[in-house]
């Protein structure tokens, strides 16, 4: 054998070589572009609990995995198939009025034809219904009226299975703040626990901290609350909006202290349905459909190539110019709104695309382009998420290291399908965590690794993963 020849196949075994590492690689990430595994077919049907001849159609099938996404229709006859998929998913019914029998979970290549049949059941009667998220925490309220806790706050802490909150029940709302969450009791009444530096818990000190939750002083007939990081805010059934907490930015009203441990009213605020609250600002969804904010604002100069930022103090509620939104969310430096025509709405600082376009900064809504079908609603950070109706959760703005689970590690411009989750409910946004439950119930989280860690081991987790509650 020549050299040259020697050299030839040296030069085809190092190529193969090198080509079955980046396969291996490959199939270890979930951003490579190849397919990997045979694809497979999985087929079901969606019938009436009373009488399983009853197909019933135009129920919404999500499956969602590392390497397959995809979401069908079922048929007149309640009939489903998707073909092509690869690799593990997850397949849900997007709606919380279904579930399969004898349950979904995941299937694989493996599994050829695997077929399913779905009834309407109460089984998420008992299971968690919403979602939301503090700087490093989630709360998650069941229909039972109890609360469970995942993440970081203060000595309290859980990166296992989520933990009921001792001391609560008859919950039917929570909120949570950076590091102070409040609940809503059926009776109206509000109750608070976590830190109290700025008097966010209400109870008339300012306490460091309270672990056992309390209830507010002197609120009654509340219908809805929101926390901002040192703040809160509540909703009564006459309309009229109270808080109590930091007031530094106007956040409370103009006529407040720079802080107050007791609740307040917000003077020259009526007919209010619901409250969203950020760092140092609130915004107020009234019942005409039209949105009202006060507190910090900041506003885009440019000056030549630079730009100037001007802090904006609002201490009177302004009209933000939109009108038949039926929900709102506060981030850290904007703001969204979910309108009646399933679009979704942002306006405020867009530093890493959480205005979901271009542009550095917009005092007024802007749409988000790329959503329709949205039926939810979440403002992060720096990041905005929505859930459709089929039950995909899609996301924008700051993406580090795959933080919003999209694939991707960079910032998201538009809006992109979070991968590993199908069939989601709601969907909530901390600073460090990203928490969700599907139509089942179930509890999902992704985010950094462990929320409230130091920098040194903190790591995005990529998709979204299950928690078990106990």
């Amino acid at each position: 054998m020549n050299l040259k020849l020697l050299y030839c196949l040296g030069v085809h075994l190092v190529k193969r070589a090198f080509g079955l590492v980046l396969i291996a690689l490959c199939i270890l990430t979930t951003g490579c572009g190849l397919t990997v595994g045979t694809s497979y077919t999985v087929s079901g049907r969606i019938v009436c609990a009373d009488d399983d001849s009853q197909g019933i159609g135009n129920v919404h099938v999500g499956f969602s995995g590392s390497r397959s996404v995809e979401i069908t229709e079922t048929r007149d006859d309640g009939t489903w198939t998707v073909s092509g998929l690869r690799g593990s998913v997850t397949i849900a019914p997007a709606s919380a009025d279904w579930v399969f029998e004898p349950g979904y979970r995941q299937v694989s290549g493996a599994e050829q034809d695997v077929s399913f049949t779905g009834i309407r059941s109460a089984a998420n009667s008992l299971g968690f219904q919403q979602v939301v998220a503090g700087k490093n925490y989630a709360l998650f309220p069941r229909a039972d009226g109890t609360v469970y806790f995942w993440g970081s706050s203060g000595s309290v802490y859980t990166y296992g299975a989520a933990m009921r909150v001792s001391g609560i029940e008859d919950i039917v709302a929570i909120a949570a703040g950076a590091y102070h969450s409040l609940a809503l009791k059926a009776d109206g009444t509000v109750w608070a626990w976590g830190a109290n530096d700025r008097g966010q818990l209400g109870n008339g000190t300012y306490s460091d901290r309270c672990d056992v939750p309390a209830q507010v002083a002197g609120l009654s007939g509340v219908r809805a609350i929101a926390a901002g990081e040192y703040h809160s805010l509540a909703v009564k059934n006459d309309g009229t909006v109270w808080g109590w907490g930091d007031n530094s930015t106007y956040q409370i009203g103009r006529d407040a202290p720079t802080t107050t441990p007791t609740p307040v009213m917000k003077v020259g605020m009526g007919s209010v349905a619901s409250v969203a609250a950020s760092g140092y600002r609130s915004l107020a969804l009234k019942a005409d459909g039209t949105v009202c904010q006060w507190g910090f604002w900041r506003i885009a100069l440019p000056w030549g190539d630079s730009t100037y930022w001007l802090n904006r103090y609002v201490g009177d509620a302004e009209s933000v110019g939109l009108a038949g939104v039926i929900s709102i969310a506060a981030g850290s430096e904007h703001s969204m709104a979910l309108k009646n025509d399933s679009t979704v709405w942002a306006w405020g600082v867009n530093s890493h695309g959480q205005l979901g376009s271009g542009t550095e900064w917009d005092y007024d809504p802007v749409i988000v382009e790329g959503l329709d079908g949205v039926v939810a609603i979440a403002a992060g950070d720096r990041n905005g998420l929505a859930v459709k109706a089929d039950g995909s959760v899609w996301a924008w703005g700051a993406n580090t290291q795959n933080y919003l689970g999209t694939g991707t590690y960079s910032a998201i411009i538009p809006p992109t399908m979070v991968m590993g989750i199908a069939g989601t409910a709601a969907v909530a946004s901390g600073e460090q965590v990203i928490a969700a439950v599907d139509c089942f119930g179930d509890l999902w989280r992704w985010g950094m690794s462990y929320p409230g860690a130091s920098p040194a081991v903190l790591y995005a987790i990529g998709a979204p993963r299950r928690i078990s509650a106990f």
